[in-house]
């Protein structure tokens, strides 16, 4: 039900939409479940008749599509990849994880650890093999997912992940990828899992989607160090014509050990020519042009310090 709080301007969202929702939410696996109850508070809260209708429409997809769902369709001819060509490693060690995944995948034995419109990652640790562990991300419904198909293709991601591999300023690096897959029916890629936390979760914002899990900076944090290691790290990036364009604070990460910077998600990566643009860009079809807008990097990384900086000063007061 929704709350008295709730002025009449509500009204329009009935009972009847209300039990929707929730009969929607019972439905949901449950990292994804967690997601859309977190984003039906906040609207509740907000008091926000049109976000409340429009997460009524976003979770009917959602429901769609798992209830389409892969496991069925998918045979293992499916699960053909393109592996990484990174020296470092070992073919072997890819045709393993290949095969683990192939196994995992069909005995439902993936942990998801996040999850969105466009698509959920995955952690695995292979049995048996304590230092095997792997994170995969899966898009949902490739060819209708209207999310996904804004942005880079996951082949594309993958080779925005290879190419960037290279890059490693004072330990600030992306994860490795290590396999990649994009058919008809099945989009994924295969990486290095991190053992690091996002910067959000040591600040009070809230990211769209996501529940908030609220962590203390380690003692021995240095803001000043993370982040002069972090510009330069980006501004390698920038010299060699790669521009993040997604860089928020849940896709920069904490190193548990180092307590240095780790970047994640090539998304929306896109590497330029020197007379373009990186932050605007002008799509054109046959039936309209649409301007879309990036944020900036150095800017969105500035912002993230001045963040972390005050937490941790506060943190060093008491």
């Amino acid at each position: 039900m929704i709350k008295e709080s709730i002025n009449n301007k509500l009204a329009i969202f009935s009972e009847e939409n209300e039990l929707e929702v929730e009969t929607a939410l019972l439905q949901l696996r449950p990292k994804l479940r967690e997601v859309w109850q977190n984003k039906y508070d906040q609207a509740l809260e907000e008091e926000n008749q049109a976000k409340l209708h429009a997460i009524l429409n976003d979770l009917k997809r959602v429901i769609e599509f798992q209830q389409e769902g892969l496991q069925d369709k998918l045979t293992e001819d499916d699960f053909i990849a393109t592996f990484s060509e990174t020296k470092e490693l070992d073919h072997d060690f890819l045709v393993d994880i290949l095969a683990d995944l192939k196994a995992a995948y069909f005995n439902n034995e993936l942990t998801e650890i996040d999850s969105g419109m466009a698509g959920s990652v995955y952690f695995r640790k292979v049995p048996n093999k304590p230092d095997s562990q792997y994170c995969i991300k899966i898009i949902n419904n490739p060819s209708t997912n209207e999310n996904y198909k804004k942005y880079n293709s996951i082949k594309k991601e993958f080779e925005l992940q290879s190419q960037l591999a290279d890059i490693n300023i004072d330990g600030v690096r992306l994860p490795t990828p290590y396999l990649v897959i994009e058919n008809k029916k099945l989009h994924l890629i295969v990486m290095e899992k991190l053992e690091a936390d996002p910067l959000y979760v040591f600040t009070n914002e809230q990211m769209v989607g996501k529940p908030h899990i609220k962590k203390t900076l380690p003692k021995d944090f240095d803001a000043e160090t993370f982040f002069t290691a972090l510009t330069a790290y980006m501004k390698e990036w920038h010299r060699q014509g790669f521009h993040h364009r997604d860089f928020h604070l849940g896709n920069i990460m904490l190193d548990r050990q180092t307590l240095m910077p780790l970047v994640i998600d090539t998304g929306r990566t896109k590497k330029i020519q020197p007379s373009e643009d990186p932050y605007n860009e002008t799509v054109v079809n046959q039936f309209s042009t649409t301007k879309n807008y990036f944020p900036k990097d150095l800017e969105m990384l500035e912002k993230a310090k001045q963040t972390l900086k005050t937490i941790s000063q506060s943190k060093n007061k008491e």
